[in-house]
């Protein structure tokens, strides 16, 4: 059995599973996003724009970690890919509409982009979960050797 083998295993499975964790922290505050979106196309108002933002760049920055991390687990899987194309997409110029010009479909926009944003990372994070599994099995060949 290759100790250094077995070692850089379980580097990027701890890698895999950070990536899991800030995806979940991802999930959690889109969907608290969509929730405060839903109010907030039924008359919710500025305020209730706002922290719908907030929810939105709260995501936004763990997805900026969660791309640091997926650079750090593709170079310790050197030949297997990830795609890295996360991203929430809410531009300022949308937040500002959104919240200056609160209707119904500037807040529909931004449902469908939170919405779209959710699948990405449920994407991203079923990849890494695969990702996990195929580690597995490589620990037990070569724990069999």
């Amino acid at each position: 059995m290759d100790m250094d083998q077995l070692k850089a295993i379980n580097e990027t499975r701890a890698i895999a599973h950070e990536v899991i964790a800030l995806l979940q922290e991802v999930e959690k505050n889109l969907k608290s996003a969509r929730g405060w979106g839903f109010y907030d196309m039924l008359g919710g108002g500025v305020l209730t724009g706002m922290i719908k933002h907030k929810k939105i760049r709260q995501a936004e920055t763990l997805l900026n970690e969660v791309q640091q991390s997926l650079v750090e687990l593709q170079e310790k899987l050197g030949s297997v890919h990830v795609a890295i194309e996360v991203s929430v997409g809410i531009t300022d110029f949308q937040r500002f509409m959104d919240i200056v010009f609160d209707n119904i479909v500037s807040d529909w926009i931004t449902q469908n982009k939170i919405n779209q944003s959710r699948e990405e990372a449920k994407r991203v994070q079923d990849e890494v979960v695969d990702i996990l599994a195929a580690l597995d099995r490589l620990e037990m060949e070569l724990s069999c050797m």
